[in-house]
């Protein structure tokens, strides 16, 4: 949907769809995926700027690996993103259908 560039992305033997994203500002996770948000939590938070220009403080995690295709990315850091901010506010569903922005 909406013409988005998705790639498949193993972790922990899992396969998880992430939007590449070339002018994202950094790589990011839904919120739904406690179970990898619970192992890799990690104590630093980001400070991310939103379009509006609006500074949002956001928790991150650290992924010791994961596979895009054949690569292999190690101890990369991503910031944990809130699906509500996915949503379309008249239907209330997340409608692009995506585990995360790299």
């Amino acid at each position: 949907m909406f013409d988005l560039f998705l790639l498949p992305i193993v972790i922990h033997n899992k396969m998880y769809r992430f939007v590449v994203d070339t002018g994202a500002q950094i790589s990011g996770i839904m919120d739904r995926h406690k179970d990898l948000i619970q192992t890799y939590k990690n104590e630093l938070s980001i400070g991310i700027k939103s379009v509006s220009g609006a500074l949002k403080k956001m928790d991150t995690i650290c992924l010791d690996r994961f596979y895009a295709g054949s690569m292999e990315i190690l101890n990369h850091t991503l910031v944990v993103l809130c699906e509500d901010d996915f949503k379309l506010p008249f239907v209330n569903k997340n409608i692009v259908g995506f585990d995360g922005i790299l």
